[in-house]
């Protein structure tokens, strides 16, 4: 320990030595910026000299080397691509697919809000039951935080954790089936520790069974879960990985309406999902309707408690619409992932956790009568 806390106080004596060394040229700071931000100490931080790798490599195309010593700097010999800019450039490749495919089905920031609140609302209710799941997660977390030595995080606190309440421009999330289930996760916690002492509250709270701790631990790492899309270019691997592994059912929480999808959506892409789903007829039938028809229409079309009486339609095409979910809902979504080898890994553990008899059907309480009402009832809303 001691030489530990040595090594981290010569790390931080080098830190400031070199930043008392940083001097830039005359040319650096034409071209530099730099970023003013709130590190997690809650205190402002600067950060100088920097300049976009792209454009430093075109400066320097026409520049003459000497130019930069006569300026009392050094010369750059830097040749080629780095690691770092592959990454860049790949950052800027997902950002382009990300909004290209938003453009073309109408996405607007409100929408992909909400369909991010209603993904994290119906994950928070797996991952809550699944201790597994839940325990990799933090472990991962704890594991970069505390053991990746390749990169400093100033950190107050051991580990601090907050909770994403997921929240939607519709305010259409409570009464959900999602959060019918929370609620009565909610209900089973064992939390009476909690109005104890700290010193007595934490003897009980070591005393629980272990099944009652993972309750405990699974449900707060679920509510520390951020929200995201697998459509966003920079949506985190390691939870796309992490919800693959809870086999979530989404669309038996949230069916796309004319309100909370078709009708924010552009026609064009209504339509296209129509003809893919439901089939050329029906889509020659509804193609010269208002967009507000047409959503409703679809509505209609993709809700099983609703799409019986679409006589034109037949049962493979109604299971089909039933079960369809907007890009990104799904954990893995092809169309967005470019996380190929996180998915595979995701894939081999979901298939072991097969292999074992892990189900990833619903749990056991939500098959019950009441339960299936409560959706049903959430379905008609």
């Amino acid at each position: 320990m001691q030489e530990a806390a040595q090594f981290e106080e010569r790390r931080t004596e080098i830190d400031e030595i070199v930043d008392g060394l940083a001097v830039f040229s005359k040319k650096d700071r034409k071209r530099a910026g730099c970023i003013v931000t709130i590190g997690d100490d809650g205190r402002f931080e600067l950060h100088q000299g920097l300049i976009d790798r792209s454009t430093m490599r075109d400066a320097d195309k026409g520049a003459d080397d000497n130019d930069d010593l006569a300026d009392g700097g050094e010369a750059d010999f830097d040749g080629g691509l780095s690691s770092e800019d592959d990454q860049t450039e790949d950052v800027h490749a997902s950002a382009g697919a990300e909004q290209a495919l938003r453009k073309e089905l109408g996405f607007s920031q409100s929408l992909i809000d909400d369909l991010k609140a209603h993904r994290l609302q119906i994950t928070r209710g797996y991952l809550a039951e699944n201790f597994e799941v839940a325990f990799d997660l933090a472990l991962y977390t704890l594991c970069v935080d505390l053991l990746d030595r390749y990169g400093y995080r100033s950190r107050p606190l051991d580990l601090r954790a907050t909770e994403n309440q997921p929240r939607s421009s519709l305010n259409d999330l409570a009464g959900t089936g999602a959060d019918r289930w929370l609620t009565t996760e909610h209900q089973v916690l064992e939390l009476d520790w909690l109005k104890l002492p700290p010193a007595e509250g934490f003897a009980v709270l070591t005393a629980l069974p272990v099944g009652e701790k993972q309750r405990l631990f699974a449900w707060c790492i679920a509510a520390t879960l951020k929200p995201q899309l697998a459509i966003e270019h920079c949506a985190d691997p390691v939870s796309e990985a992490a919800g693959r592994r809870l086999g979530i059912g989404f669309e038996d929480y949230w069916r796309p309406t004319a309100a909370n999808y078709w009708g924010r959506v552009k026609k064009a892409h209504g339509l296209a999902i129509g003809r893919e789903i439901l089939g050329d007829r029906w889509a020659r039938d509804h193609a010269d309707d208002k967009k507000p028809v047409l959503a409703a229409a679809l509505e209609v079309a993709f809700d099983i408690q609703k799409n019986s009486a679409c006589i034109a339609l037949d049962q493979a095409a109604r299971d089909n619409a039933a079960a369809w979910l907007p890009p990104g809902i799904q954990y893995g979504d092809s169309r967005a992932s470019n996380n190929t080898e996180v998915a595979d890994a995701a894939d081999a553990v979901t298939d072991a956790d097969a292999d074992t008899g892990a189900s990833a059907d619903l749990p056991a309480f939500l098959t019950d009568d009441q339960h299936a009402h409560a959706l049903n009832g959430a379905a008609a809303d």
